[in-house]
């Protein structure tokens, strides 16, 4: 019994914590588009294949066109986790030189 009522408190901790969250009127945080974008360019470029696999995703996620050439240089010289990752980017953006490499990688 004493089980089932310490439950049920941490339940109800647990939904006031999450509703105390969740209200109020906020608002998403703005950010420059183009500055984002340049940054995440500018990691693409980098040594370190995590940052450069995460700088891929987000300009997919962005939809930036300026990272569609650089995109395509990993998707033919990163190892198959990049390649895996410039391909789902490639594909989010939707450009035509894009989707054409990726098709031409899958075969």
């Amino acid at each position: 019994m004493k089980n089932t009522i310490r439950t049920l408190a941490l339940v109800a901790m647990l939904v006031a914590v999450t509703l105390t969250g969740m209200a109020g009127d906020k608002e998403k945080p703005s950010y420059d588009k183009k500055a984002a974008e340049q940054n995440l360019l500018v990691g693409l470029a980098s040594d370190n294949e995590g940052l450069r696999e995460s700088c891929a995703f987000m300009l997919g996620e962005i939809g930036s066109t300026k990272a569609v050439i650089p995109l395509m240089g990993m998707l033919h010289d990163g190892n198959e986790s990049s390649r895996v990752v410039a391909a789902l980017a490639l594909a989010r953006i939707g450009d035509g030189r894009g989707v054409y490499a990726v098709k031409q990688a899958a075969k």
